[in-house]
């Protein structure tokens, strides 16, 4: 099965208030990046962390993975005062074999380039049996983890030269005044753009080891990334092309966990459309 994943900037209807300067561990908010400064902008609250490599441990609930798959990475943070691990299992099929990226030029040229980044991961807290969590880990740490009823994210914070400084966790909750608006159609909802991660409930997402060969479905996407998301990264073809990826990750992460019919997801290719030409 083939399918188009279009991925576009969501008009938001929110307004910035006035903010005073912040002072966040390592770096003053007048330092971030615009991008990050928007972000935080828009949370009710967050949470600065500083995530650290730690020892991996062996799989704790070998069930919830296809055979073969181990814990290759662990990473630590504390969260509301408390010490949380997170053990990383490699997505190595999220990405196809064949996969290509096609980026459209203002001149009508079109470039191609090969697969560029195995960064990929699903995993889950350590010791709790009932979480899950979908990771890119290229230029920090980016995705979100679910644990008992919670769903929070974590993403990276770099400063006006890209160096990054810290990363920030927050809930879906905190975001204010996002609507989900499609540019191109004009619709409009109220429903936040990240609810579908709270459709799989946790429950149904322990795995049962299965016959690889007979059950596991694969979806083979196409990623489309319009106009305003080259601009909404300021021109980085890579950046665009990394973001599209990490959302196919997220999305094989729930549909993966399903226990009457897991699909797994792998992208075949990416296509940006560039700014257009003077």
């Amino acid at each position: 099965m083939l399918v188009f994943l279009i991925l576009f900037l969501l008009s938001n209807s929110f307004q910035l208030d006035d903010v005073q300067t912040k002072q966040i561990p390592d770096i003053l908010y007048d330092e971030l990046n615009i991008k990050d400064k928007e972000l935080l902008n828009k949370l009710k609250k967050y949470e600065i962390v500083h995530p650290e490599d730690t020892t991996p441990t062996a799989n704790e609930f070998p069930d919830f993975y296809s055979q073969g798959e181990t814990v290759e990475r662990s990473i630590s943070f504390l969260h509301n005062g408390k010490k949380l691990v997170l053990d990383l299992v490699p997505n190595r099929n999220l990405v196809s074999p064949r996969y290509k990226e096609r980026y459209y030029l203002p001149d009508g040229n079109t470039a191609l380039r090969e697969r560029t980044h195995d960064c990929f991961f699903h995993g889950h807290v350590r010791s709790e049996e009932q979480s899950n969590l979908a990771l890119t880990t290229c230029e920090g740490f980016h995705g979100y983890i679910r644990r008992h009823d919670e769903t929070f994210f974590i993403q990276p914070l770099f400063d006006q030269d890209r160096k990054r400084v810290a990363h920030v966790v927050y809930s879906p909750s905190d975001i204010t005044g996002e609507k989900f608006q499609c540019p191109h159609d004009g619709i409009q909802t109220n429903e936040s753009g990240y609810d579908f991660l709270n459709r799989f409930p946790l429950d149904e997402h322990h795995r049962s080891r299965r016959d690889v060969l007979t059950e596991i479905k694969y979806v083979e996407l196409i990623l489309v990334n319009d106009n305003s998301q080259f601009q909404r990264y300021r021109g980085d073809i890579g950046q665009t092309k990394l973001r599209a990826i990490s959302i196919a990750n997220v999305v094989d992460s729930d549909h993966a966990s399903a226990t009457e019919c897991p699909i797994n997801h792998m992208a075949e290719a990416a296509y940006a459309l560039a700014p257009p030409g003077p």
